[in-house]
């Protein structure tokens, strides 16, 4: 029975300033009736990531969402920084699927628009939706999601969303669980 979400992540995941059942992964528990298990942390990088997942106890069929790879970035960049992080996220997907996990993989929101930074995180995206897709684990487009003419709103900082962006956030994030859970088990899951 379906019972708990583990939430693996950073301060896209954890809330940042806001409590974590606040944040899109507590709110999406919320509308999904489970329980929030959140292993998110403001500052973690995949490394960081991988270690909590590996650590953590994995209830068999429950749901997993995993997202990192902006502090990869941004402390530690490097020519390797992409295929390492990459493979933290790989490793950390493995384990959760061995647990017996559900998992779904976020695709980190937008930032403001600093050239390199930018560049490099539009670039780590598309390597999330290109392993994803391979992988065959859903996606949580959170890029797509707050991407927009309206977006600063969503936005306490420009890179940290506001409650707002948060609700926005696990608005988008139910529809896609609920279409995949209707697809793949045929529930049928009312917020």
């Amino acid at each position: 029975m379906l019972t708990k979400l583990l939430a693996f992540g950073d301060s896209l995941t954890s809330g940042y300033i806001y409590p974590p059942q606040q944040a899109w992964a507590g709110l999406l528990a919320q509308k999904l009736g489970l329980e929030l298990v959140c292993h998110s942390y403001n500052g973690l990088t995949t490394a960081e990531i991988l270690s909590l997942v590996a650590q953590a106890p994995l209830p068999p069929g429950q749901l997993a969402c995993l997202m990192g790879g902006s502090n990869d970035l941004a402390w530690a960049p490097g020519p390797d920084v992409f295929q390492q992080a990459l493979g933290h996220i790989d490793r950390a997907v493995s384990l959760l699927r061995q647990g017996g996990l559900t998992v779904f993989l976020g695709i980190p929101t937008p930032v403001p628009p600093d050239a390199q930074f930018d560049r490099a995180l539009q670039k780590w995206r598309d390597m999330l939706r290109a392993y994803g897709q391979e992988q065959r684990i859903p996606l949580l487009d959170f890029y797509a999601c707050l991407s927009g003419p309206d977006k600063e709103q969503y936005f306490l900082d420009g890179l940290h969303p506001t409650l707002a962006g948060h609700r926005l956030m696990a608005e988008y994030a139910f529809g896609v669980v609920r279409e995949y859970l209707a697809e793949t088990t045929g529930a049928n899951i009312t917020p």
